[in-house]
């Protein structure tokens, strides 16, 4: 009879403790309708910066809205510490550094559509020289470098820059095909850049001031400069068929 009384006993209790468990979690603060939006809204780079920095570190960011971002919008950016870098018309949104807890807040704003982490980005040979298997031609040839090899460039021309100069006899070579005035000449730089990217040796990123040198594909060719664009990148099909022919 007593071990009946003991087990009741025990029984009443362990429904004492369950009802107030599920009272105590009742009333604890659950994720609101408004906090998961905002989490959909940010990007996995954004929300992992959020996790990982101090409440008021400025993190750069990249803002879609919905429309063009309004006056009031950008005040509302303000009141919680953010700065606009730009506004970007092609995205529909704008550039911002805005402290890491106040984004959940930003991201809550009916206006935001998407928040993006402002990635930092290089201009670098490191992607291009390996992709086209340049360095496994380079170590597989006994330093094949385009030596010997002229490659003929189609474009608004090609001036004398430092990492395309050759000795006497190698030198850049023009052909006119539009304009004709003497001389190396690009009035619109895109020549000289994709000549660079083909042939440049490297010369002007290999003094002291320089941090690493920058070669292109093959450095050691020959540029053969068909100057068919006018100097504001533009030209005529018949003009660019001619240095075809040529």
């Amino acid at each position: 009879m007593r071990t009946t009384r003991v087990i009741a006993t025990l029984g009443r209790k362990a429904l004492a403790v369950s009802a107030v468990l599920t009272l105590l979690f009742a009333f604890l603060p659950g994720p609101t309708a408004q906090s998961v939006q905002a989490e959909g809204k940010l990007s996995q780079d954004v929300a992992r910066k959020v996790r990982e920095a101090g409440s008021d570190d400025l993190i750069p960011v990249i803002i879609q809205t919905t429309g063009d971002p309004s006056s009031l919008h950008f005040t509302r950016l303000h009141s919680r510490g953010g700065l606009v870098k730009a506004v970007h018309k092609s995205i529909r949104g704008y550039s911002a550094q805005v402290p890491a807890s106040q984004l959940e807040g930003l991201a809550d704003d009916p206006e935001v559509e998407h928040v993006s982490y402002d990635s930092p980005v290089a201009a670098h040979m490191d992607v291009a020289y390996p992709s086209v298997k340049a360095d496994m031609a380079y170590a597989n040839s006994g330093g094949l470098d385009g030596r010997g090899v002229g490659v003929a460039v189609i474009d608004t021309g090609v001036i004398a820059h430092l990492d395309l100069v050759r000795p006497m006899g190698q030198g850049i070579v023009e052909v006119e095909i539009v304009g004709h005035e003497s001389g190396l000449a690009d009035y619109y730089g895109h020549g000289t850049h994709v000549a660079g990217i083909i042939a440049g040796d490297g010369s002007a990123s290999s003094d002291k001031w320089a941090f690493r040198t920058f070669k292109g594909i093959a450095p050691g060719a020959r540029i053969i400069s068909l100057r068919a664009l006018n100097p504001d990148g533009t030209g005529s099909t018949s003009d660019v068929l001619s240095a075809i022919d040529w």
